[in-house]
């Protein structure tokens, strides 16, 4: 448990500060570029829909791929185990 914890900490410690970096960065280059160069400004902003999309798709795909990978683990850790118990046995 205390395991799981650990995980959870470091991904959400790490991870939450390059959000606010990143949404600041996305704030403030889109108010740079509003003041000095409104219409690619207004190009930015008409692909930005794009591009969330395609992290959100990114984001589910590893997800996924996550999920997968971390059965395949605990089915082996489980025939392991029950390898190495079979083997004291005998």
């Amino acid at each position: 448990m205390v395991d799981d914890v650990k995980k959870i900490q470091s991904g959400i410690a790490e991870k939450t500060g390059l959000v606010v970096q990143s949404v600041a960065q996305f704030i403030g280059g889109l108010l740079v570029g509003f003041i000095y160069g409104w219409k690619m400004a207004f190009v930015i902003l008409a692909i930005t829909p794009v591009l969330a999309m395609s992290a959100y798709l990114l984001f589910y795909v590893t997800t996924q791929y996550t999920k997968n990978v971390l059965n395949s683990y605990a089915v082996a850790g489980g025939i392991a185990e029950e390898v190495l118990s079979g083997i004291r046995t005998v």
